[in-house]
């Protein structure tokens, strides 16, 4: 939820940029137009692309105010409590942070996630279970002791003491000793599957979380570069505009490129955080940013 409501606030920055450029390009098509350089129609079309981005920035701030309140309500905070969010700065070097091996995170996984440490608890508790039952077939060795203690006329107290030994010697339960002995061992060997099949599990997870984030670090480095050629363009075309090279509907082709490009780049970053964050739980690690 925190997350969201950074990605939600960014979104706002750049949905306020849209509106910025769109301004930018209505008043440099109303002194063209003064100056004849343009027709109206162009002007008509900036004005609609400004509204059009004033909309869409109203549409992001109230998503942000809901992601707000969804977290707010997420931390059970009540109607009078002072909630703020602190938005930090997420740099380059979070983003693309080393990331560490399969073999590191699932070495540190194996140790604290649930669900191998349950298969392990399992394994140990049928192997009890089978020990005890093949001691079925031992003998066994009871020792028992009484004392006692009485009053006999003239002699005052008195006390005895029976010290008993039994042997039992198991000759006619081994059939029964040997079904619970088989049944014992047959649950060690399935807590056995089970425990592989859980590291099996364990591993496969970590393998698609690991190439999920490789994959978004990649995203986020060309969604960088695609960022960098889209202003370039988009600079080149405000220029060859102002020239009359290019009319209305090719400057806002490249600025709506320019724009998509910038949020390329934010949802790429935050699926590279959010990637890197969960492999870091897998490693026992605590969750910041």
């Amino acid at each position: 939820a925190y997350l969201q409501v950074m990605y939600a606030a960014e979104t706002v920055e750049i949905n306020r940029r849209a509106v910025t450029l769109a301004e930018e390009q209505a008043d440099r098509a109303q002194r063209m137009l003064e100056q004849g350089a343009v027709a109206r129609t162009e002007v008509a079309q900036m004005l609609s692309q400004l509204g059009s981005a004033q909309y869409d920035l109203t549409t992001a701030q109230n998503n942000l105010a809901q992601y707000r309140l969804q977290l707010k309500q997420l931390l059970e905070l009540g109607p009078d409590a002072n909630f703020d969010v602190e938005f930090p700065e997420i740099s380059d070097d979070e983003v693309l942070r080393i990331i560490p091996s399969v073999e590191e995170v699932y070495d540190a996984a194996l140790g604290i996630m649930p669900e191998t440490r349950q298969a392990d608890i399992l394994i140990e508790a049928s192997q009890f279970a089978e020990r005890a039952a093949r001691s079925a077939f031992y003998p066994q060795v009871s020792l028992s002791a009484n004392v006692s203690t009485g009053h006999q006329s003239g002699l005052g107290l008195s006390m005895g003491s029976q010290l008993s030994q039994k042997l039992n010697v198991p000759i006619f339960n081994g059939k029964n000793a040997r079904t619970s002995v088989r049944q014992a061992r047959l649950n060690t060997r399935q807590a056995e599957i089970d425990s592989r099949t859980a590291r099996k599990d364990l591993l496969s997870t970590i393998e698609s979380l690991h190439r999920d984030a490789v994959a978004a670090q990649s995203n986020y480095m060309a969604a960088g570069q695609k960022l960098a050629y889209a202003e370039e363009s988009y600079r080149l075309a405000v220029a060859s505009f102002e020239q009359g090279k290019n009319n209305a509907v090719e400057l806002n082709t490249e600025k709506n490129n320019f724009l998509a490009a910038m949020s390329e780049r934010l949802q790429a970053k935050y699926k590279a955080v959010l990637a890197a964050k969960i492999l870091a739980f897998y490693r026992g690690e605590p969750i910041t940013l």
